[in-house]
């Protein structure tokens, strides 16, 4: 198991997510007929290694998939209620004003880790960017047990209808219950809000 997926890895890398899928599906059956389920803590501490490849799995980290496991979560922490300190603040406000300061080439890739470092200051549990077979995901975070996928854009130009029909669709090609916050430095413009709202279920 280890050399396919080592193999998988080096040379077919596009279909890892898609074997790691595979695997944890065939154990979730194979282990229920053995009376020794597959417990949450086992597929989180798989969340917590994938990163250390360069992937996250939309999938092993919604909610009602995990719940739907035996067993408790591995770590349970509790959002920081309290405001951040003024010198966490001060840091943050200091690290945005930096990224305007960048090129725009430069400025996209900060922007998603000071959105890290954000989430983060408020215990949001965030992880960075991941590549799924065809897309690009900016990140995610964690609020009232929900996973929210992240898109950050800092364009000059405000966000128009079809950037945001685009992460809809990043969204809600993962499950029907998933969650996804777009920021976009420059904001959004009127018709695009309008027209993204108008007839269809935000998610």
């Amino acid at each position: 198991m280890v050399q396919l997926l080592t193999a998988t890895l080096e040379r077919r890398r596009h279909l890892f997510t898609k074997l790691v899928m595979s695997i944890v599906r065939q154990a979730m059956t194979y282990r229920r007929g053995k009376g020794n389920p597959l417990t949450r803590a086992e597929v989180e501490r798989l969340n917590s290694l994938l990163p250390g490849v360069s992937f996250k799995i939309p999938e092993l980290l919604d909610r009602a998939f995990l719940e739907s496991l035996s067993g408790t979560s591995e770590v349970r922490r509790e959002p920081q209620s309290g405001p951040l300190s003024i010198e966490r603040s001060k840091v943050l406000a200091s690290l945005l004003i930096e990224i305007g300061r960048l090129n725009p080439q430069e400025r996209g890739l900060r922007f998603e880790g000071f959105l890290s470092e954000l989430f983060g200051a408020f215990e949001l549990a965030p992880r960075g960017s991941f590549r799924l077979v065809g897309e690009q995901i900016d990140g995610s975070f964690r609020l009232d047990g929900q996973t929210y996928l992240v898109e950050a854009k800092w364009h000059g130009p405000q966000i128009g209808f079809a950037d945001l029909m685009t992460f809809s669709g990043k969204v809600g090609g993962k499950a029907s219950w998933s969650r996804g916050l777009f920021v976009s430095n420059s904001g959004f413009t009127a018709e695009g809000l309008e027209a993204f709202a108008r007839g269809r279920q935000t998610n």
